[in-house]
């Protein structure tokens, strides 16, 4: 898995004058999975890579959040063959946050 992009929102409300809290937005995923899906489903591109939204909450502590990645590619009519390859990645995020 790769990280393909960080983008700070924050960073953002600065460059305008205005203070939001750390938010960070992370595109991530791998080619190997994500390719096969875009190429037999080419709209699904307008949902991949994955994201996962990083954000400090009030009381200081992180907030994680994502969408399924599994109502996102039934939606975009991937086939469950292919929906199946991107589960993995998905799984590692859960994992890796279960764990903290």
């Amino acid at each position: 898995m790769r990280i393909f992009a960080r983008i700070d929102h924050a960073a953002g409300a600065r460059e305008i004058g205005t203070i939001m809290p750390p938010t960070i937005v992370l595109l991530y995923g791998h080619p190997k999975g994500g390719t096969p899906v875009m190429l037999a489903t080419p709209q699904v591109a307008l949902d991949l890579p994955l994201r996962v939204l990083v954000q400090e909450g009030t009381d200081g502590r992180a907030i994680v959040s994502f969408h399924p990645v599994g109502p996102m590619l039934l939606r975009a009519g991937v086939p469950d063959d292919l929906a199946a390859r991107l589960e993995p990645a998905q799984r590692l995020l859960i994992d890796a946050l279960q764990a903290i």
